[in-house]
């Protein structure tokens, strides 16, 4: 099942961090420090990545509600259907080969509403349509495509506000490494190198001669150890510029967020 990751490293600290054998996707993930700046409003609702474990749960337990509704709705419109239990169950698709072509095209048009299960399909209607079953459903209200859309549109999920949002979050999540904290914090990060004697003039640069002292056994992991405040730098830093760009979203999302995301201390 595919759920929407937080967010992802931006290639500028990635190049930065990764090299020095830092685990940025770990360190990322791990409870900021209490500072104000590093707070983010969306940290006070599911769906966002931060409370990871309640929405792991609350999506297991929609999506088996989910495919519940889908089996009732295709029993009513006279067809088998078995509730998915992983991405290895493949019983509804050996079924749907068993029909005649006919049947197959009744079949799909009351799963989907749409005479194909795959093809022939427009961008926005793939959108629409989530037949892979992750739960990242966008539906129209005047839309319900079928028992797939029915149950969709009925149970929306804990990662809903996500996909309506899904452009926006996208240009807010792109825009992090380009913002002064990000750029404040690759030029400390490299000051603080320059003090272990790392005199290149580029993050890459430095990251290229940290990889190659290790591989000739210049470095030792200890050494690395020694970085560890350099590189929490940079970790603050991307946490700051994070938060900014996550409030300014907030503000400017603020009503769509309250009506459709599931606030963090309901669950």
């Amino acid at each position: 099942m595919r759920r929407p990751v937080k967010y992802l490293v931006p290639a500028g600290l990635l190049a930065v961090a990764a090299l020095v054998m830092v685990p940025f996707a770990q360190a990322e993930n791990q409870p900021a420090p209490p500072r104000f700046d590093l707070v983010s409003p969306l940290s006070a609702y599911l769906g966002f990545g931060y409370h990871t474990d309640q929405e792991d749960a609350l999506y297991e337990a929609e999506e088996s509600a989910r495919q519940e509704m889908i089996a009732d709705c295709m029993a009513k419109a006279g067809f088998d259907f078995w509730p998915k239990s992983d991405e290895e169950d493949l019983r509804n698709v050996k079924f749907l080969e068993s029909l005649e072509s006919d049947e197959q095209r009744r079949y799909n048009l009351a799963f989907s509403g749409r005479e194909s299960t795959s093809s022939g399909r427009t961008a926005e209607e793939m959108r629409k349509v989530d037949l892979d079953g992750s739960g990242l459903l966008e539906y129209d209200e005047r839309d319900r495509l079928g028992c797939l859309g029915a149950a969709a549109g009925a149970l929306p999920g804990v990662f809903h506000v996500r996909s309506v949002l899904a452009a926006e979050y996208e240009k807010m999540d792109d825009s992090i490494d380009a913002s002064a904290e990000v750029a404040d914090a690759r030029a400390n990060w490299m000051t603080c190198m320059g003090d272990f004697g790392y005199s290149q003039k580029t993050p890459a640069a430095v990251s290229e001669a940290v990889s190659e002292g290790l591989a000739a056994g210049k470095i030792s992991e200890a050494d690395l150890e020694t970085y560890e405040p350099c590189n929490q730098l940079v970790r603050e830093g991307y946490a700051a510029g994070r938060a900014d760009a996550e409030r300014k979203f907030f503000a400017e999302h603020e009503e769509t967020i309250k009506k459709l995301a599931v606030p963090a201390s309901a669950k």
